[in-house]
């Protein structure tokens, strides 16, 4: 059925004139942004702005991981208690944050009483010892062997600060095993959170993710290790702001990104590229619990728009963190269960707005990239 037969197509001119009339003598102009110092946005834009539509659909479709940091100090069964009860409360990913202090023994105590085949569990290592996350990766699969639980179908990652210098040789060392027993763990994170929590513009922080991945996927050859392996293995992390709309084209544009890369070294870009996307904590305001609820939604809804492959959403600072974490995980719940947002693959697909700015955001990153 043709349901818009019956009425005159409206031009571009035509939006533009009611707008300058609702304006009350200001111009269309006047509306006009300007990003980065070098992308210029209009309040719309039509179909013809558009040139290159398309679905930036990640693996998996809509789907994503709720995930909950578990903070591990010297009481590792309280950090298990801890961990339980997020899972308890509806995570179906861990992110155990690890500190020096922590000793690979007690993995066994970490990881008691929880299905690892059900979830996927992720470590964030600040850890300098040589080797450190090399005996941690194996000491994983010892765990989860010795729990009955198939290490070919186990899903997660592991990542180790600082990543680049004297890591590159243990990076290349966790790969292989990871390739050899835990095939569907990635070994090698690209997390440039930093930078936009630094304050740096948009294109610089996607530069920096480039250059960053760039750096590592040379030492990964240099060092043996396959260029078609490579992207099996790599995780992005980037953290996200208030600005709904650039927050989405961010993560649609770094998957655009990521995948000329993989073409410039003649790899295939069909390999699936995860992303994590993180509440840059900057975004709250330290004295309004609710607007932070708020904050905290919106954020989260650009993640999933723009096609996030796990979400970390920071609970608001209250006095009671119990409250606060699982108010940051029924967030998602919601989105997922109660708005359905899992159910597209790159929702934001055909939204000439959004369009646009990907593909603009897209093309000023990689000028900066190839003329570093």
């Amino acid at each position: 059925m043709k349901l818009f037969a019956d009425f005159a197509p409206v031009s571009e001119a035509q939006w533009i004139q009611q707008v300058e009339k609702d304006l009350k003598g200001k111009s269309f102009d006047s509306l006009f942004r300007t990003l980065d110092e070098s992308i210029v946005l209009k309040p719309f834009y039509a179909r013809n702005a558009v040139t290159s539509e398309g679905i930036i659909a990640k693996e998996g479709g809509g789907d994503w991981e709720i995930c909950e940091i578990i903070v591990v100090d010297t009481d590792i069964k309280a950090a298990n208690q801890r961990a339980i009860a997020a899972l308890m409360s509806g995570a179906n990913a861990l992110t155990f944050k690890l500190f020096r202090q922590f000793e690979v023994k007690d993995l066994s105590v970490l990881l008691q009483d929880i299905e690892l085949s059900y979830i996927c569990t992720h470590f964030e290592c600040d850890k300098i010892e040589q080797d450190f996350a090399a005996q941690l990766l194996q000491a994983f699969f010892d765990v989860a062997t010795q729990h009955k639980n198939n290490p070919a179908t186990l899903r997660g990652s592991i990542f180790v600060t600082p990543i680049l210098g004297n890591y590159e040789v243990e990076m290349a060392s966790m790969v292989r095993y990871a390739q050899a027993n835990l095939p569907l763990f990635r070994t090698i994170t690209v997390d440039v959170s930093r930078f936009q929590t630094g304050g740096e513009g948009i294109v610089q922080e996607l530069t920096e993710i480039l250059v960053q991945a760039k750096q590592l996927f040379d030492s990964m050859l240099k060092l043996g290790i396959d260029a078609e392996v490579i992207p099996n293995v790599m995780q992005f992390s980037v953290a996200l702001d208030m600005d709904y709309f650039t927050q989405i084209a961010k993560i649609r544009a770094l998957r655009l990104l990521w995948a000329n890369v993989l073409n410039a070294y003649g790899v295939s870009s069909l390999f699936p590229t995860i992303i994590e996307a993180r509440t840059n904590p900057n975004s709250y305001d330290a004295n309004d619990h609710n607007t932070n609820k708020i904050r905290m939604t919106t954020i989260a809804m650009s993640a999933v728009l723009g096609g996030a492959d796990r979400i970390v959403l920071s609970p608001t600072q209250e006095t009671d963190t119990v409250f606060a974490n699982r108010i940051a995980l029924n967030v998602q719940h919601i989105l997922k269960m109660e708005s359905y947002f899992d159910g597209v693959a790159d929702p934001a697909a055909g939204s000439y707005y959004i369009e646009t700015l990907t593909e603009a955001l897209a093309q000023e990153v990689w000028t900066s990239f190839v003329n570093i």
